[in-house]
């Protein structure tokens, strides 16, 4: 009995982010792929996801391209810190008065960003309200296999789908940040 509780007892003081770290640890790297939305336009993706204090960073940039061969690059950056339940993570857009990191606010007309964890599948969730006062639910799924990621974006408005992208991305280079 002693043997087990010796066992057992550092387990139970691991800290928070040391076990979570576990669920979203494996998603660490920087993926890039190319998806084609129709015959003229194709779109260059990258993302990166990496440690952050109490969470991690998602960076993320679209490249779209026109017949003419130029492109329009879009990039966006999220911090998810841990939150009190295992595997959901708040994002973290904006700097407090006291220096914290906080979510925006989407009662100004600012999306609110959320994550969760769920096996070889991150998921992050865009919340928008809209002018009128409907809502957008922005859903990227990013999905683990073996040194490739599965993208998977859709676009919803008050429950009906308008778009949905997907892509296949390759890991680059080290996964170790």
């Amino acid at each position: 009995m002693k043997k087990l509780l010796l066992i057992v007892l550092p387990l139970i003081f691991i800290p928070l982010s040391y076990a979570d770290e576990s669920l979203y640890g494996k998603f660490f790297g920087t993926f890039t792929g190319h998806t084609e939305i129709s015959e003229n336009q194709i779109r260059d993706l990258e993302v990166t996801i990496k440690p952050e204090k109490n969470g991690f960073n998602i960076s993320w940039k679209t490249i779209k391209h026109d017949q003419s061969g130029s492109g329009k690059t879009k990039s966006y950056s999220i911090n998810f810190t841990e939150s009190d339940r295992s595997g959901i993570y708040g994002s973290a857009m904006k700097t407090n008065l006291f220096g914290g990191q906080e979510a925006l606010d989407p009662m100004k007309g600012e999306p609110y960003f959320w994550a969760k964890v769920n096996g070889n599948t991150l998921t992050v969730f865009g919340m928008l309200i809209t002018e009128a006062g409907d809502y957008e639910i922005q859903r990227y799924d990013r999905i683990l296999t073996q040194d490739k990621m599965e993208l998977v974006y859709t676009l919803s408005r008050a429950g009906e789908t308008l778009k949905t992208i997907s892509a296949q991305l390759e890991r680059q280079g080290n996964k170790d940040y």
